[in-house]
């Protein structure tokens, strides 16, 4: 193995910078064609799917090269710059945040800066960067004229927030390419033209966002010049697995991870992110098992969801309230990365966990002067988030479902507990009522037989009719064996007496009905009687003659009808 090689040479799913040019291989044909493009054209477009690549062929690729060429690349990213306010406090536009990062790195390369005293131009004017480049020139500490090169990677985050803002940036960098515009007359066109650089580069889905704005304030000139990042060929991949670290992946193990990674693309391309994160988690393992080369075994033991599981180890051990806000916060609904204030993630992520996944690739950290913000390291874990959110969410609902249902099946037990106690404490007073009234009849039916005796059965019977139930079929109250028999007693004696035969009664016989009597007698005679009425006839016949008289309070009170 190379023994200059101190760190893993593959970034994983952090982006190469100007730093790791060395280490960034299998993209020389693409440097060359972008840079040509940017050396030949004042604006030029970069777009490529998500997790292409594109922000490191900029950081190691093109700019390290504008370096060498005599340019002077200046690295923007508008989402981030917007965020730092001027001295006074105020929000600067995205024209106005260009500018800035280019004095900036003006000053922090010693180069010099020549102004033309030119009247000042409003920052929301469309002119107004096309009038700052009239007016302003660099040159390098030996005097050579310097072009800046403006690199605003990751243009398209400008567009989903600040539409109206974005598009008068283009239409500002539109300036810069109208050839209707009239320069001043001390300046010609090629001197101007040589003055900057503007390069674009954004997610090939987010392209009709600028086809919107450019058709809408009509930028043709920004339909050309536009250079597409493909996927890895099986010859640039295989550059990459070889390249950065000599003699460390021998060519069979080579073609095995090559296989390995195409089949986890089109099958015919090999995703950059894909192989690069393969080849990071093999030399750690690699590292770990004290070996000297990456083996085919190692290989062989990679599992086939290499991100999904890049994710969730490095997620291990960060507790379960800052895994939900880092997923909540850190990836838009439609799946884009988007950063976090640092002084909002310590509220919820402590500082231990922070380095931690800092160190993973997990996070990224930010600065921009006083400001620090942390996103994800790469767009390919956006989905991986996203799908990991809505899997908590989905845990949380189920988890909650769980609760409420526990917690309607505590309240069911208990209401059916107060219920049953309810209905056993009901039965028990009805069971008391019942027995209390029954009691009551039965000392009513034995005071009404002596009011009978005594030749008040008139009193008696009344009395016994309030002992009654007023339904035999649906009882309010006990009907007792006493208050019947006591009622029929005295119901009426001669209705119970049969007169007619004039000698004994040999047989006699109920119709099928009940309500006649057939009677024989010695005499010779069969006579046929109307029966004594059954209980319920007898009660509405007492009641019929009852019905003007009720019960005086002291009649109820005397013998405990009350």
């Amino acid at each position: 193995m190379n023994n200059t090689i101190s760190s893993n040479p593959w970034p994983g799913l952090g982006s190469y910078d100007d730093s790791g040019r060395y280490m960034f291989c299998g993209r020389r044909k693409a440097t060359n064609e972008l840079y040509s493009l940017i050396s030949d054209h004042t604006v030029v477009s970069l777009y490529g799917r998500s997790g292409i690549g594109k922000t490191s062929l900029l950081k190691a690729g093109v700019m390290p090269l504008l370096s060498r060429r005599g340019y002077l690349p200046v690295y923007v990213r508008l989402s981030q710059e917007e965020k730092t306010p001027d001295e006074n406090g105020r929000t600067l536009t995205y024209s106005e945040c260009v500018v800035r990062c280019i004095e900036s790195k003006i000053r922090e390369n010693g180069f010099t800066q020549n102004n033309t005293l030119k009247k000042a131009i409003e920052p929301d004017d469309p002119s107004f960067i096309w009038s700052y480049f009239c007016k302003v020139s660099f040159q390098s500490p030996e005097g050579n004229r310097c072009t800046p090169v403006v690199i605003l990677d990751q243009y398209e985050e400008i567009f989903q927030d600040q539409r109206e803002k974005a598009a008068l940036l283009m239409r500002q960098l539109y300036a810069l390419v109208d050839d209707s515009r009239r320069l001043p007359d001390d300046l010609d066109y090629d001197d101007f033209r040589n003055r900057f650089r503007f390069v674009m580069s954004f997610r090939d889905d987010s392209l009709f966002r600028l086809e919107d704005v450019i058709n809408e304030y009509n930028l043709t000139a920004f339909k050309e010049n536009r250079y597409l990042l493909k996927a890895l060929s099986r010859d640039e991949a295989m550059n990459v697995i070889t390249e950065p670290a000599e003699g460390l992946v021998a060519e069979d193990v080579s073609k095995q991870i090559l296989d390995k990674v195409v089949s986890m693309s089109d099958g015919s391309s090999v995703d950059p992110a894909i192989l690069s994160l393969l080849m990071y988690g093999l030399y750690d393992r690699m590292i770990q098992t004290g070996s000297t080369a990456i083996r085919s075994v190692l290989v062989g033991e990679a599992g086939d969801d290499i991100v999904r599981s890049f994710y969730e180890q490095g997620m291990a051990g960060i507790g379960i309230t800052a895994r939900k806000f880092l997923e909540e916060h850190l990836v838009s609904s439609d799946e884009r990365r988007r950063s976090v204030a640092v002084a909002d993630l310590k509220a919820h992520v402590n500082d231990e966990d922070l380095k931690m996944l800092t160190n993973r690739h997990i996070l990224t950290r930010l600065e921009r002067g006083r400001f620090t913000d942390y996103e994800l390291t790469h767009d390919v874990l956006c989905p991986i988030v996203a799908a990991s959110r809505a899997d908590t969410l989905t845990k949380e609902k189920i988890a909650k479902n769980r609760r409420m249902a526990r917690i309607m099946a505590a309240i069911v037990v208990v209401v059916l507990a107060i219920v049953a106690v309810f209905l056993f404490q009901n039965r028990r007073l009805k069971e008391q009522r019942w027995t209390a009234l029954g009691n009551q009849s039965r000392f009513v039916a034995e005071k009404a037989l002596q009011l009978a005796e005594d030749g008040d059965a008139y009193l008696a019977k009344l009395l016994l009719m309030n002992t009654m139930p007023s339904d035999l079929d649906k009882p309010e109250r006990p009907l007792t064996t006493e208050s019947v028999l006591a009622l029929g007693k005295i119901f009426d004696n001669e209705n119970g007496i049969l007169r007619g035969h004039t000698s004994y009664v040999c047989s006699a016989s109920y119709s099928p009905d009940g309500k006649h009597i057939v009677s024989a007698s010695r005499d010779g005679t069969i006579k046929i009687w109307k029966a004594i009425p059954p209980l319920q006839e007898m009660l509405d016949i007492t009641r019929e003659r009852f019905k003007d008289r009720e019960l005086t309070p002291e009649e109820r009170h005397r013998y405990y009808l009350e």
